[in-house]
């Protein structure tokens, strides 16, 4: 946490003061007599909260930087092994790492230990001890005693780091293996969690047969419950599962203008998309149809840009994986024959690398114009639309201009990138058995809540047709609660809709989250939800059709 600690604990005491007290006794003494006793004890219980959340902050950051470091680890060591094959000084190449501004704190602790050698006159090996002392991360300070440990025995770098990034690169791949694990373990709680909340709305259907008692108060509840249950799965999921992005973030294209042609179809597929279902909206609604049809029908838009999505996701990971061999063959051919990057391009696009035999064409045409080598480099990235391409691809050619081999630089890319593509098929089948899980739940959640809609429905026809002999009889102790209950079947059809969506939804983010997709491919999934659970009330009503005839 970059803060001084006098500065953190004045913070931490003008909360308090201001928050905690100033705001509380403000209201009281203008409200007081108008605010019921428990409220007053909840505003003066706010300094506690501040207290604790002021308190949490440092942790909560530290946390933060601890998982983004371990996160960037990898790639890391690997430009950094990169980079030992060129015979660059050690603060040399501490410095090249502080340029790198993706790494985050990596980068920062990379310039402390530059500006110690350089400026401070302080061995590369207590530099490197400084910073392992004072990181929150035990994989970084593990790296780095051992970094120190190597340079004071007079160890080479480039031996070191080779077998250095071999070991964090698996144990980043151990950690992502045991994650994928345990999300199974978390998706049979996700499963439980549904199912007593399906049990609860069930429950609350009947509570008007206990007495008069109004259950709007109850059905907003539980609904608000559903939803935030739906939303803290997907936060924990996101925060759980390492970061694996498929695609090239559009933002970053955006910003350093390497939008393509492909990117403005799928942004002009989201317009259509959202135009369509406001259209859909206006023009189905003045039609009466069923509520499940019209539900239904009016997400049909968002299948334009989730096709779209699907279909590119393909074709990325089959540039992916050819992706390993072509900067193999790149490196050889530019080691051993000693041609320039152009020429040994040259060379490559006569052959023949399945999805990427295009996209190498087009950067040896971008190569051969004498433009700039890096700009030709993302150009090719962006047409791939691969984020590994772009961050394994970017490391190539920023290594190899610094004066790194060719060849150990793309095997140590190559290697590790084929390591990261195993643990994402790994993250494939986890996504796989959760498609068929929510599916699943999908169905009995849509099922069971129709029916129960249908059966409250059915009492209520029976209850209204009751003929009741007089009215002592009506006050026989349960009887009482039975002939007065009122059931707002209509509110509690809109709740089974919205739940529906909300859970459609739901599913479909965290689908696209475990596999790493684009957020729009959520489109696809989300629309087959909808149509199973819409689907759903229409066998409800066929399989009660007998019973609700009134």
């Amino acid at each position: 946490m970059d803060m001084r600690l006098s500065t953190y604990f004045l913070l931490v005491f003008l909360s308090v003061v201001v928050f905690g007290l100033i705001v509380p006794a403000a209201v009281v003494l203008n409200f007081g007599a108008n605010l019921p006793f428990t409220l007053q004890i909840v505003l003066y219980s706010v300094p506690i909260l501040v207290i604790f959340v002021v308190s949490a902050l440092p942790l909560i950051l530290v946390g933060k930087k601890k998982k983004n470091i371990e996160y960037l680890m990898p790639l890391f060591v690997t430009r950094m092994a990169a980079l030992s094959t060129s015979d660059l000084p050690t603060d040399r190449i501490f410095y090249i790492l502080s340029t790198r501004k993706e790494y985050g704190q990596l980068a920062e602790d990379a310039k402390k230990i530059f500006h110690l050698i350089s400026d401070y006159h302080q061995p590369a090996s207590e530099a490197c001890r400084f910073i392992a002392a004072r990181t929150p991360s035990i994989q970084e300070a593990d790296f780095f005693n051992r970094l120190s440990h190597s340079l004071d025995v007079g160890e080479r770098l480039e031996r070191f780091l080779r077998n250095e990034q071999d070991v964090i690169m698996d144990e980043y791949v151990l950690k992502c293996e045991a994650t994928i694990k345990d999300m199974d373990f978390v998706k049979e709680i996700y499963t439980a969690i549904i199912t007593s909340m399906i049990f609860l709305i069930v429950f609350i259907t009947i509570v008007p047969l206990m007495g008069p008692n109004a259950i709007d108060l109850l059905v907003f509840g539980i609904t608000a419950a559903f939803g935030v249950m739906e939303v803290l799965f997907l936060v924990f999921v996101l925060m759980r599962l390492p970061k694996d992005d498929i695609w090239y973030h559009w933002r970053i294209k955006w910003k350093e203008g390497y939008v393509t042609s492909k990117d403005k179809t799928l942004f002009a597929a989201v317009i259509v998309a959202i135009a369509g279902i406001i259209l859909l909206v206006y023009l189905l609604l003045p039609l009466n149809l069923p509520t499940a049809f019209y539900v239904a029908t009016i997400f049909m838009p968002v299948l334009i840009p989730g096709i779209i999505v699907f279909r590119e996701e393909k074709a990325i990971v089959r540039r992916d994986n050819i992706y390993g061999a072509f900067i193999r063959a790149l490196g050889r051919s530019s080691d051993v024959s000693g041609e320039t990057m152009t020429q040994a391009v040259k060379r490559l696009a006569m052959h023949k690398f399945g999805p990427l035999t295009k996209l190498i064409k087009n950067l040896e045409k971008r190569l051969s114009t004498r433009i700039s080598t890096m700009d030709a480099w993302r150009h090719f990235s962006s047409e791939a639309s691969s984020n590994l391409i772009n961050k394994f691809g970017e490391m190539y050619i920023h290594s190899t201009l610094n004066g790194s081999k060719p060849e150990p630089t793309s095997i140590f890319i190559s290697n590790n990138m084929g390591k990261i593509l195993a643990v994402r098929k790994k993250r494939d089948v986890l996504a796989g058995s959760f498609v068929g899980v929510l599916y699943g739940v999908m169905v009995a959640t849509g099922f069971t809540l129709f029916i129960t809609v249908g059966i409250v429905e059915y009492m209520g026809h029976m209850i209204n047709a009751l003929i009741v002999p007089g009215q002592d009889f009506v006050q026989l102790g349960i009887l009482t609660s039975i002939f007065s209950a009122s059931f707002n079947v209509e509110m509690l059809r809109t709740m089974v809709y919205f739940l529906i969506v909300v859970h459609a939804a739901a599913s479909a983010v965290m689908l696209t989250i475990l596999k790493g997709g684009h957020i729009v491919g959520a489109g696809v999934h989300f629309l087959i939800m909808i149509w199973i659970g819409m689907a759903t009330a229409y066998l409800a009503e066929a399989a009660l059709g007998g019973l609700l005839v009134s």
